[in-house]
């Protein structure tokens, strides 16, 4: 798990504030910075994580300045491609938890990933948030990222809300119609959000995603496509 939030929100999801693993995201913002391997910690048996923490808002200042062109160090959107490539070899999944609101981190993580997942609601603002994704995303694309769209996931909808869901799958799909002439393989998924069913509805996400990303990539390799490093 990389955690790229400056809040590091992921060291309380696992359980990790306060002890020697939590640096606040010094390892991960050095290693972006100045283009080393990164360095992950064995949190338990099978999951390593990259901490994030308030030092990736000094790197969100420090990737911009390069992305003018000034420098002729790595920039936001290879920074983090580079320092996970030389280890992404030894893991069967990276994941990439994204900060919401910082074009910086999110620009870097859509350099360094093969897929995309993108979590919403139904709100207007979280629509014009996916379509400013959808933006950097396609920018990413551009630049020769091999990131493609794997699903949108509809959150804070509960299933007897029937006509809500389908407005906002209706909207969803309209939003990312490009892409999906281009990617028509893109799933967008509603998981339901009541509290009674929410561990049941993470769980079956996880597999949804897993069972999705394994049917994908079965599809690149026998059509003899890079897959990337990155997930």
């Amino acid at each position: 798990m990389v955690d790229l939030d400056p809040q590091g929100n992921l060291a309380e999801e696992l359980g990790y504030v306060g002890t020697a693993t939590d640096d606040a995201g010094e390892k991960l913002a050095t290693a972006m910075q100045f283009g080393r391997p990164a360095t992950p910690v064995s949190l338990r048996d099978g999951l390593d994580v990259l901490p994030g923490g308030e030092y990736l808002d000094d790197l969100q200042s420090v990737l911009s300045t390069r992305s003018d062109g000034s420098s002729r160090r790595t920039d936001a959107h290879g920074a983090l491609a580079d320092s996970l490539a030389p280890i992404a070899g030894e893991y069967d999944l990276v994941v990439l938890d994204c900060p919401p609101g910082s074009p910086v981190l999110q620009t870097a993580a859509l350099g360094a990933a093969r897929w995309l997942v993108i979590p919403t609601r139904t709100d207007d603002s979280s629509r014009k948030g996916l379509l400013n994704v959808a933006r950097r995303y396609m920018a990413a694309r551009e630049r020769g990222a091999p990131v493609e769209l794997l699903g949108v996931c509809l959150f804070g909808v509960t299933t007897s809300a029937k006509k809500v869901r389908a407005d906002a799958r209706h909207d969803l799909e309209r939003d990312l119609w490009y892409e999906r002439l281009r990617n028509p393989g893109a799933a967008v998924e509603v998981v339901p959000g009541s509290a009674a069913s929410l561990a049941s509805d993470y769980a079956h996400l996880a597999e949804e995603i897993l069972r999705t990303l394994q049917e994908r990539e079965s599809v690149d390799l026998r059509d003899d496509s890079p897959v990337g490093a990155p997930a």
